[in-house]
């Protein structure tokens, strides 16, 4: 996962919003989206090739996402997939565990990341593995990540994605197909040469990009739950409706 912008939204009938588009070798195989039968259940895509995933909700409305943090070191390829972090820390049932959970790892198991996780009460916090494993938390109403940290986004590619979002969504109001039409809108976005700095879709001649890409709107209960995704990049591949994945969610939370 490349761009990942969540928006908190009180007193809306989706306190939360989340928009990602997952940048990635394209010949590299992955299936989704899924319900994952472990055993705190969760929904989201799986890399095929290392078991993990980069973007999932679970059954107790807690969001995690993911994006490789470009440090300028070349990334160790006998360190452990970043998939897995996010597919262990969708075993937690809030952000107090996540928390401890972070605070257990050693940030050099795997190669850089950045990390958001959010609940459906708005709730969120980020972290840099870079910068040690505590979790920051997120006081503004739209927070963007890329490949860079928040504060060092060179290709504006985060700010591209994030900024006004939060008037647009109130314009928007709480019509499901608008919110999604307009976030899908927002991750098909290119600029410069739609390489990775610059483009929130990105396109290059050298087999990587965007390949897929995913909605979700959080609401009060998880009955008021939406999710969209797209299998390829979102300039050309329509998200599709897969909230039918959410019901299946709500009906193995009770073996939580």
């Amino acid at each position: 996962m490349c761009t990942l912008a969540l928006v908190r939204r009180p007193g809306s009938r989706y306190p939360l919003v989340v928009a990602a588009n997952r940048d990635e070798a394209i010949d590299r195989p992955s299936t989704g989206p899924l319900v994952w039968d472990d055993p705190i259940p969760f929904v989201g895509g799986r890399d095929e090739v290392a078991g993990g995933t980069w973007l999932g909700l679970n059954a107790h409305g807690l969001v995690i996402g993911l994006t490789n943090h470009w440090t300028g070191r070349p990334p160790d390829p006998e360190r452990a997939s970043r998939g897995g972090i996010v597919r262990g820390l969708l075993q937690c049932r809030d952000l107090d565990e996540v928390g401890r959970a972070l605070r257990a790892r050693d940030p050099e198991d795997t190669n850089p990341f950045l990390l958001l996780a959010a609940d459906r009460g708005g709730g969120a916090s980020w972290t840099a593995s870079a910068d040690g494993m505590g979790l920051c938390p997120v006081t503004e109403p739209v927070f963007a990540l890329g490949n860079e940290s928040p504060e060092n986004d060179p290709g504006h590619r985060a700010r591209t994605l994030g900024t006004g979002l939060e008037s647009e969504l109130a314009r928007a109001g709480d019509d499901p197909d608008r919110i999604r039409r307009l976030l899908a809108a927002r991750l098909a976005r290119h600029g410069g040469d739609h390489g990775p700095q610059r483009s929130v879709c990105v396109h290059t001649d050298r087999g990587y990009g965007t390949v897929s890409s995913s909605i979700f709107l959080l609401g009060h209960t998880p009955d008021d739950d939406r999710y969209w995704a797209a299998s390829g990049p979102p300039c050309t591949v329509t998200h599709v409706d897969h909230t039918h994945l959410l019901e299946a969610l709500r009906g193995q939370d009770t073996r939580t």
